[in-house]
């Protein structure tokens, strides 16, 4: 038995994996691909036909750094992120920014085959709802394929005083320098307030996705109408 906001992303989970699954099953059949759920990316081979694995957040931290989430000290990772030449913004030092930086640079590129994970810690999910087993977590997934994020969704949180508390604290964040903190919205509270159902919010980087498709190293080679920089007169 699941707690009905872990069912409703369960379902949300499933219907990524199966719609993904059917995505490659027809650009091989529409190349004549022998393996139909099969998908060459940079000198990997990546299944879809395998149930994506499901690991939680802080169990991949653990076991990258051998440091757990929740029982070492802040100092801890600093000293991890120093020893492995992992570079942060000295003026935002907190336990969450530095753990995804670790995240960043050493983990993320080893999620090879599709992978969802999952139960991020509150403080880099700040619009995601608590997870009731514990609500340091939320009940957010990412999905990874060949070492990029190409799903990030989550259950959306719609307790406005819960809401308020983390805009608080993103505020304080934003004026420290962090560009990724997210803005005070007074108005998204008020409407909160009056209420909000259920709701799930789910994106896929599309872009992402036909790098990995089409076995192309880098973004510029797969957007439809790249940036171009001005020319300086």
């Amino acid at each position: 038995m699941c707690i009905r906001d872990s069912c409703d992303r369960e379902s949300l989970m499933k219907f990524v994996e199966e719609l993904i699954k059917e995505l490659v099953k027809r650009f091989n059949k529409k190349f004549n691909k022998k393996e139909m759920y099969i998908i060459e990316y940079q000198g990997h081979k990546i299944d879809f036909g395998k149930k994506w694995k499901r690991i939680k957040y802080v169990d991949i931290i653990k076991k990258y750094t051998d440091l757990d989430y929740f029982k070492n000290s802040l100092e801890d990772f600093i000293n991890f992120a120093k020893k492995n030449n992992i570079e942060f913004n000295p003026k935002i030092i907190t336990k969450g920014k530095i753990v995804d930086e670790i995240f960043k640079k050493i983990i993320r590129k080893e999620l090879i085959q599709p992978t969802f994970l999952i139960d991020h810690p509150k403080e880099i999910s700040p619009l995601a709802k608590l997870n009731r087993k514990n609500p340091e977590l939320t009940l957010r997934f990412q999905g990874y394929i060949g070492g990029l994020e190409v799903i990030n969704a989550f259950a959306e949180l719609n307790d406005p005083i819960d809401q308020k508390n983390r805009f608080e604290e993103q505020s304080k964040l934003l004026k420290q320098g962090d560009e990724e903190a997210h803005p005070y919205d007074e108005t998204f509270i008020e409407a909160l307030e009056y209420g909000m159902p259920p709701t799930a919010g789910l994106g896929i980087g599309i872009d992402r996705l036909v790098m990995i498709l089409t076995n192309s190293k880098y973004l510029k080679e797969v957007i439809y109408f790249p940036f171009v920089k001005e020319k300086e007169n």
